[in-house]
């Protein structure tokens, strides 16, 4: 869909390619339910992938090792457009393996006794990007509960990355967007004393049209600013600090509130460790600055 009056194969390079065994109305409802598409930014690539003999989408049976078989081509000839690297990504966002492909076709084994699902990510040399769909690796998802917390009063809290002020990362209002300058910063909270913690809430950077930023204002550019991974870390005297965990952010949508064990802290510490322009792999957006809506600092109920 160009949203212009230009249609067809030639209107726009990304496309969503829906592998149907004919072109009607009812096969391209099956594929789409049965999860038989992907995307691909060049529009020009030709993805056919199985996971231990299965064909993707495909419902794998638990094991704790993955043979990928990767078969790839294009629509129309040109070099420029074949993947030249392939990513396999699991749960919430892990590079499970790297390959560099070398030809039409990938083999590449996974060894994971926990991972819940897999597809692909594979990269040409202009750094685009092509989305499989995924294979489904028959064990439970998370059960989605409420977290029994509550948020500590962040006005009595201060923040600081690199002993700067960063307070607007803690003024409560999520819209009110904090920009760090820099592509992995860690922003440091001081609660002013030693308070028993559970829990961290995160609100991704909200990207909100703007008319005063003209015509040529790209809401893709921005979107890199949004942070990917982070390491979470607390400290009693802020200078000795223990790990907490180091995982991906679930960075569209509502608030993300990060629970973990309660310990006692006085300091807690946000490390980014990857953004959107970082995870694209395109030299141009690597270095994009990481962007904050809201930090909150939760507690146990009661």
């Amino acid at each position: 869909d160009s949203h212009g009056p230009v249609w067809g194969y030639g209107a726009m390079a990304p496309k969503t390619i829906i592998m149907a065994p004919e072109k009607s109305k009812e096969a391209f409802h099956d594929a789409l339910r049965s999860g038989r598409f992907y995307s691909t930014e060049s529009g020009n690539v030709k993805l056919r992938y199985s996971v231990n003999g299965k064909v993707a989408p495909a419902d794998l049976d638990p094991t704790d090792t993955y043979s990928f078989h990767v078969e790839l081509d294009n629509f129309i000839p040109d070099p420029d457009t074949a993947p030249v690297s392939c990513q396999i990504i699991s749960d919430y966002g892990k590079v499970a393996a790297k390959a560099a492909i070398i030809g039409n076709t990938l083999d590449i084994t996974v060894r994971s006794d926990n991972a819940r699902y897999f597809y692909l990510r594979l990269t040409d040399s202009q750094a685009r990007h092509t989305w499989s769909c995924p294979v489904w690796c028959g064990r439970p998802f998370d059960t989605l509960t409420e977290p029994l917390l509550e948020p500590l009063d962040m006005s009595l809290c201060t923040a600081v990355c690199n002993n700067t002020s960063a307070e607007t990362l803690i003024n409560g209002d999520p819209l009110d967007s904090w920009h760090s300058g820099q592509p992995r910063p860690t922003i440091v909270i001081d609660m002013g004393e030693v308070r028993d913690i559970a829990g961290l809430g995160y609100f991704p950077h909200m990207i909100l049209r703007d008319p005063q930023k003209g015509p040529q204002w790209r809401t893709a550019h921005e979107a890199c600013s949004i942070v990917t991974r982070y390491k979470l870390c607390t400290s009693i005297d802020g200078k000795l600090y223990e790990p907490v965990c180091e995982q991906a952010c679930s960075y569209l949508g509502d608030e993300n509130i990060i629970e973990f064990d309660e310990r006692p802290a006085r300091y807690l510490s946000f490390e980014v460790l990857s953004t959107v322009g970082a995870d694209s792999e395109r030299k141009d957006l690597e270095n994009s600055e990481a962007v904050i809506g809201e930090l909150t600092v939760y507690a146990k109920k009661g």
